[in-house]
């Protein structure tokens, strides 16, 4: 054999270092907020391409199989397990252990610092006292606060900057809702219950005549986009719906304190004590 042939066939071979990944610690991320993650691996052959071994991401979250990061907003709030594989040039492959990536919303103060004593008007909404029962929120983005504290109305305006709208309205465990001019409708919770209605244009504070005074113990309240008021009688055990021409009609429930009527007529079902009241984008109560 040649000596040439002979050094080479002893020439030590060079191995690719053996292929790895690193198992991430738990992640958390914030609905609706940027989240990113790199998957890290180490040797093999190159070409590493990246893909989900088990398990599956939070809704809004994806793994990019060329660079391994987990990317995205999330969607909503999850908490699932997943493992990541990892695959080289030569097929060799890697897996990392379960970990969790936990997805959530982010609580923060909007309003209040805690104390129940009525306090702040005027500076930021976070450093008012407040007792606050019922809350409405306008198309421009204020907020109004039914306020036990001193039985009033609160806004909160964009700026964060809080102020009284109405003082002492007398009217305890109420029910707050607003329209696109900025009125207010409250509900006053008694046997004998009626509607108020702040009009912005002139601060003027009243029972609201549309409504009559016929409410058994009302509460929550919504405003449909034509104007109408929708009422929950909590001790009428009905939701009725109060027209911008002053029509006051049934909407749900039967007046007896029960939870039967699925599937049927909404004014021959039975409710319970109903407490409040919610439209959808398509109308749906």
């Amino acid at each position: 054999m040649a000596l040439s042939a002979l050094l080479l066939a002893y020439l030590p071979v060079a191995h690719a270092a053996t292929l790895t990944i690193t198992t991430p610690s738990t992640q958390t991320a914030v609905v609706g907020s940027a989240f990113s993650l790199q998957i890290v691996s180490a040797g093999g052959s190159g070409g590493n391409q990246f893909s989900i071994a088990s398990g599956s991401l939070p809704s809004g979250l994806t793994l990019n199989s060329s660079s391994g990061v987990i990317s995205g907003n999330p969607t909503g709030a999850q908490s699932l397990a997943v493992t990541v594989r990892v695959t080289d040039n030569s097929s060799a492959t890697a897996t990392s252990s379960s970990f969790t990536i936990s997805t959530g919303w982010m609580v923060t103060t909007f309003a209040g610092n805690g104390n129940s004593a009525l306090s702040g008007d005027g500076g930021a909404a976070t450093s008012a006292g407040m007792s606050p029962h019922s809350l409405a929120v306008a198309t421009n983005g204020s907020v109004y606060i039914g306020d036990n504290s001193a039985i009033s109305i609160r806004k909160v305006a964009t700026t964060g900057v809080i102020t009284t709208v109405v003082s002492n309205v007398g009217l305890t465990n109420t029910g707050l809702a607003v329209n696109n001019s900025g009125d207010l409708f409250v509900s006053h919770f008694n046997a004998s219950g009626r509607v108020y209605k702040y009009t912005a244009s002139s601060s003027n504070f009243a029972a609201w005549s549309n409504a009559g005074s016929t409410l058994n113990q009302p509460r929550g309240l919504t405003l449909d986009a034509s104007g109408n008021v929708y009422v929950a009688e909590s001790g009428g055990h009905r939701v009725r719906k109060i027209s911008s021409g002053g029509t006051v009609a049934v909407i749900a429930g039967t007046g007896s304190a029960s939870d039967t009527g699925d599937g049927g007529a909404a004014t021959s079902a039975t409710l319970s004590t109903p407490a409040d009241v919610a439209l959808d984008s398509s109308g749906n109560l």
